[in-house]
């Protein structure tokens, strides 16, 4: 039996495929092998409400993701929130799930359905400044996760003296119980450190919080700091670490609001690099939604893709 031949019939074990199939059907298996082989961790970070333009404007407040974008790593212009209601804990959801989400409003309950925390275990790790991040990441309290300042789960993941410095400081520019950027930004940080999951998710909000008091000049100052804490984490990732910075959901023409009634509020967009991932720069792509990114990670990690017909598709383009 030839090398190629064992290759794909361990593959394909892995993957449950059926003795005898056609060769397209060995694609996605294929894939997954030669990406995952080169890539140790995935890491999200996702910059609340952020619009488009203030990313691609090249005006320098974005340093770190201007150089992405200008070749370091691929960036995805045409990529949207499902809708229709452009808020964010159905963009989470989406996120996490890989599917539209059922939920519509900031209020739903906890998500009951697995999501990507749940496929891949305990070494995936969730650090918010959102607190309601916890209902769209998982169903479970088994992760490793921290949203906003009083809900976490596996303290032990986490620096003590940050999160009790973070819960003493206030919401900062959010309400109730976020915590602010900077916080979570160094959370994650010790926690990539000490720990090198698998996946980390790092949702930073403050973004939004300025955008609906209409300060613009503080939501680019939030922008820039945030662009400070994705180099900070690049560096502290490590090389075989692929990382996608992405929106849950644009702004409404007017800058200060968004939802089902902007229609422009549902543009997003996402931005990769590290291992496995094109230095493409920004470059014409299909259409996707957030809920491609899920797939596309699944790829990254060797995890069974979700074969339902809601399920998003891997973006081609970013490898």
């Amino acid at each position: 039996m030839s090398i190629r031949s064992l290759l794909l019939g361990a593959i394909c074990a892995a993957w449950s495929c059926s003795d005898v199939l056609p060769v397209d059907r060995f694609v996605a298996p294929i894939k997954a092998w030669r990406l995952s082989r080169n890539t140790d961790r995935v890491v999200l970070v996702v910059l609340d409400g952020v619009r488009w333009q203030d990313v691609f404007d090249r005006s320098g407040n974005m340093p770190t993701l201007e150089q992405w974008t200008s070749g370091e790593g691929t960036c995805v212009k045409n990529i949207r929130a499902t809708g229709p209601n452009y808020v964010s804990l159905p963009s989470y959801t989406e996120i996490f799930s890989g599917r539209s989400s059922v939920c519509q409003d900031n209020e739903c309950p906890r998500t009951k359905e697995p999501t990507l925390v749940d496929e891949i275990g305990k070494d995936a790790v969730v650090v918010s400044s959102w607190e309601s991040i916890e209902h769209a990441a998982t169903p479970n309290d088994d992760a490793p996760l921290t949203s906003g300042r009083f809900r976490t789960h596996r303290s032990d993941w986490f620096d003590k003296a940050l999160l009790d410095e973070a819960r003493e400081a206030g919401p900062g520019p959010g309400i109730g119980e976020f915590r602010r950027d900077a916080y979570t930004a160094q959370i994650a940080i010790r926690a990539l450190e000490a720990h090198a999951p698998r996946f980390m998710f790092v949702g930073l909000g403050e973004p939004d919080e300025y955008a609906h008091r209409g300060e613009r000049e503080n939501y680019r100052a939030s922008l820039h700091e945030a662009d400070r804490w994705i180099a900070a984490i690049e560096a502290a990732a490590g090389e075989r670490t692929a990382i996608f910075v992405t929106t849950d959901h644009g702004r409404n023409a007017a800058f200060r609001d968004h939802g089902g009634g902007w229609p422009e509020s549902g543009q997003s967009w996402l931005v990769a690099k590290g291992a496995s991932i094109g230095a493409h720069g920004c470059m014409p792509t299909s259409s996707h939604r957030l809920a491609d990114i899920a797939p596309t990670i699944r790829l990254l990690l060797a995890l069974s893709p979700d074969t339902d017909a809601a399920s998003g598709r891997p973006i081609d383009e970013l490898f």
